[in-house]
């Protein structure tokens, strides 16, 4: 039986990769932050698929409250096969004149730093026995494409894409690291502020935008693909970075 655990998996596209991870029959851990609420509706909806479910709360911006949550998990459900880092942060635009570095690092410490601390858990816990286990970063186009006063989130999502990479090369073959970067995806149960920002569907060469189901099939594929692939992105954009540069 395949055990997932998602960071942030308790509302909108976490709630939409736990639960599409409990549709393919596979037990499911993730953690949450502030909304007790939605993630006990989330765990409902999970166990709903007869997997077992297990849910801790986390701040990932803190290290050692991201590995007690790992251990938490881990004690309930057992050794994950797979983690998804989905936790982040979408800051407001900031003009270069406001900005401040707090706001870069705050950044950091949600969209960048915790895939560091996964891997480094996940590494420790397996061993090189050829069951080899996978991580899955949820990156940005935001990693390269240059959005207007987006510093903070544009620095965080290159700095994501990197630490993927370099991760995957130093955690091989223990470990297989992937991201799959979502480009607009409504959420049309959970609406975002940043939704009023969101390009014509037109522009996007599919001719829509995206969907969450989108987003967790290419999640679904990374954790149940061959091992051999890592250090690779899939872009969940119907094309878009295809029309685009900056």
């Amino acid at each position: 039986m395949t055990t997932v655990f998602v960071i942030g998996g308790a509302r909108r596209l976490g709630a939409a990769i736990s639960q599409g991870m409990a549709a393919s029959g596979f037990t499911v851990g993730f953690t949450w932050h502030s909304d007790e609420a939605r993630a006990e509706a989330t765990a409902t909806a999970i166990r709903q698929h007869d997997v077992r479910c297990a849910t801790v709360r986390a701040n990932v911006a803190r290290p050692d409250e991201l590995v007690n949550a790992l251990d938490n998990l881990a004690m309930s459900v057992g050794l994950p096969d797979a983690i998804v880092v989905n936790a982040g942060v979408f800051p407001l635009p900031v003009s270069i004149s406001n900005i401040v570095e707090s706001d870069i690092v705050e950044a950091m410490r949600i969209n960048t730093l915790p895939l560091i601390t996964v891997a480094k858990w996940l590494y420790q816990k397996s061993t090189q026995d050829g069951d080899v286990r996978r991580i899955i970063s949820i990156g940005s186009l935001g990693a390269d494409q240059i959005w207007k006063d987006r510093l903070a989130y544009n620095v965080s999502k290159a700095a994501l894409a990197t630490a993927m990479k370099s991760l995957a090369r130093s955690c091989a073959p223990r470990l297989a690291i992937n991201s799959v970067s979502p480009g607009m995806t409504i959420m049309p149960d959970d609406p975002s502020d940043n939704d009023a920002a969101a390009p014509s569907a037109a522009s996007i060469p599919m001719g829509r935008y995206g969907t969450p189901d989108d987003v967790v099939d290419a999640v679904r594929f990374f954790v149940t693909t061959t091992s051999y692939i890592t250090g690779q992105t899939i872009r969940i954009d119907g094309g878009h970075n295809l029309t685009r540069t900056s």
